[in-house]
Parts: C-alpha cells; structure tokens; sequence
C-alpha cells in the first residue's frame, strides 16, 4: 500500500471522504477527520505501518495537515532508510 493510499483508509474511518475534493490538497485536521488526540494514534500509525519516525518540526509544519505533503514526506523518509 502506497503511503498516499495508507493515509486515505485512515482518514476514512473517520468518515466518508468527498469524491468531489482534491483529497492531495486536503487539509484533514481543518476537514475534521482527525482531532488533537486522533493525531497522535495517527502519527504512531504512519510510523509504525512505514517503519520511519517524524520529529516535532514536521510534525508541526502546515505540510503535514495536507495528505499530498505529508504523502511526500513519507516517501522521502522511506527512501532515507538504510
């Protein structure tokens, strides 16, 4: 599964996402899928299901909240693993 497509099935049970939105532009915290809590089991999921690890400062750049970047982000820490 790509990271793009790990992030929409999280985001999903949260609720139906819109067919008419650019979900690669969404902001999912601005949408409502993921609270202040819910980020946190969400972020301890993306490092798990990708083996990598976020510092604060990603996880605390406006990037992050949007499913293209933060799909970016993964695969660039996915191809710095040794």
């Amino acid at each position: 599964m790509t990271p793009k497509e790990f992030i929409l099935a999280e985001l999903s049970r949260k609720g139906r996402l819109p067919a008419e939105a650019d979900l690669d532009t969404l902001d999912y915290r601005k949408a409502g899928y993921v609270d202040s809590i819910g980020l946190i089991k969400f972020i301890l999921n993306l490092e798990r299901e990708f083996d990598i690890e976020f510092s604060e400062d990603e996880v605390g750049s406006e990037g992050f909240r949007v499913v293209g970047s933060l799909s970016s982000l993964i695969e660039a820490k996915m191809k710095e693993k040794p």
